[in-house]
């Protein structure tokens, strides 16, 4: 993540995909992996209650992430990251 942009890798044996999409971000730039799937499942809980656009809170890589609609309170999603090693 970083001003504006978010950067997506998704990894699945020797297969890899790559996406950027727009965003609003304040901070220093930051990576953060997490289980594909269990980020899909939090899109999709918090977009199951009504919220068109879905707000990420984190303090840094290895802490928790809170999935919440933008729109204002109601469901929240926590996921942990994973750590991953660059070797």
């Amino acid at each position: 993540l970083a001003e504006g942009i978010a950067r997506l890798t998704a990894r699945a044996g020797t297969a890899e995909a790559h996406a950027s999409i727009g965003c609003e971000f304040a901070g220093e730039p930051l990576t953060m992996a997490f289980n594909s799937g269990y980020v899909l499942d939090a899109i999709k809980a918090v977009s199951l209650g009504g919220h068109s656009k879905v707000e990420v809170r984190f303090c840094g890589p290895l802490n928790a992430a809170s999935f919440v609609g933008a729109e204002g309170a109601g469901f929240e999603y926590v996921l942990m990251p994973m750590q991953v090693c660059n070797w």
